[in-house]
């Protein structure tokens, strides 16, 4: 609802997040986006310096992959209510996430039919949600604007540091995660943003 001097006065659903919940968001957000980021980045240093295809690999995405999915949770109830952008972006990563898990069990498990489910539709989407949902953060205003980047940023960067990396780590159709430390730095930038709002609550 709009005032008389033409602000924008919060309603029931974009009213601002109490503070304590913030802090505890905020705090909850940092350390799985921060574990995350560190298990993005083991996953991109082995697969450097050990650059050939080893499977195995496929069992330890899930964990950095649902430490970052929490982390975004996170971000979403810090800000949710402020931005029509920012909620399509979240619910677009969402069903993306959920398509990529479920493929990645298809893989392991050699069920194509379940396999087919995460690729290639569950990456584009996720692509394609995480740079609408960082937009929306910025739109938001609420983390600091680096969060809003990286997140718009966070595959792409996986990508440029996957070619950037090839001379030394091939690029495989699986199996290898040079990538991943894009990923890892993407996280980490999102992760201190959420200890921001956190510290900044806490005053």
């Amino acid at each position: 609802m709009i005032t008389a001097s033409g602000s924008i006065q919060p309603s029931a659903r974009t009213a601002h997040v109490p503070i304590d919940k913030q802090m505890k968001i905020g705090t909850l957000g940092f350390r799985c986006g921060l574990v995350g980021a560190l298990a993005w980045f083991a996953m991109g240093v082995e697969s450097v310096l050990r650059p050939f295809q080893d499977n195995r690999r496929e069992t330890f995405w899930p964990l950095p992959f649902v430490l970052t999915i929490m982390a975004l949770v996170c971000v979403h109830l810090i800000q949710r209510g402020r931005s029509r952008t920012e909620r399509l972006g979240f619910a677009t990563v969402v069903v993306a996430s959920a398509l990529m898990l479920v493929g990645n069990i298809g893989l392991q498990l050699n069920v194509r039919s379940l396999e087919g489910l995460g690729a290639p539709a569950g990456p584009v989407i996720w692509l394609v949600g995480l740079a609408c949902f960082g937009v929306g953060t910025l739109q938001c205003g609420v983390l600091p604007r680096s969060a809003g980047v990286a997140l718009i940023l966070f595959e792409p960067s996986s990508i440029l540091a996957a070619f950037a990396l090839s001379p030394i780590a091939p690029l495989l159709p699986r199996g290898a995660y040079s990538g991943n430390l894009g990923k890892g730095i993407a996280l980490a930038i999102v992760a201190f943003a959420l200890r921001h709002v956190g510290n900044t609550s806490d005053r």
